[in-house]
């Protein structure tokens, strides 16, 4: 995923789209955490990551008729790590993320997800390490989607961009 301009999200998600209307849209797993550390503002308490990001990319695949769930830890969850809290309690009671609890890495939760639902996942982390533990999880590489999003100015942030999108 790529940001042409800091007003549209775009996507080359063609690898995405079934090819006929007998096969399943390929599940999409957000990698919560990296998605929220990408979208801190320097208004922002640099402690904390921002929903918002999360909620852009969520809601993209979302109008491209997609199933999507996001995955994190507990953690995030909390008023001292996440502003916007409030959106991830509301992810949480709709269903929309997977929180991982204790120790459980969230990124093992992602690639297990992805492995059982021929899924993929949406991160800019490699996940080098994970790839090395298990075969199985060396042949998602290929199905991962990394993303960049650019910094909006803050007169253009919340603001619908002309296709649809809101600028996060």
């Amino acid at each position: 995923m790529d940001t042409s301009s800091s007003s549209t999200l775009m996507l080359q998600d063609d690898f995405l789209i079934p090819l006929s209307s007998d096969e399943v849209r390929r599940l999409i797993i957000l990698d919560a955490p990296n998605l929220m550390h990408m979208t801190k503002t320097r208004e922002s308490d640099q402690n904390k990551v921002s929903a918002a990001g999360l909620l852009a990319v969520m809601r993209y695949f979302f109008k491209k008729d997609f199933d999507v769930i996001a995955v994190s830890q507990r953690k995030y969850t909390r008023d001292a790590t996440v502003s916007n809290k409030f959106a991830v309690d509301q992810l949480e009671s709709m269903g929309l993320i997977y929180l991982a609890e204790g120790h459980t890495l969230d990124d093992i939760v992602a690639l297990e997800m992805a492995h059982t639902t021929d899924g993929v996942v949406v991160s800019n982390d490699q996940f080098e390490d994970h790839m090395q533990l298990s075969q199985r999880f060396s042949k998602l590489c290929d199905r991962c989607v990394s993303i960049q999003l650019e910094q909006v100015k803050p007169s253009e942030r919340y603001t619908m961009s002309c296709n649809g999108h809101y600028i996060a």
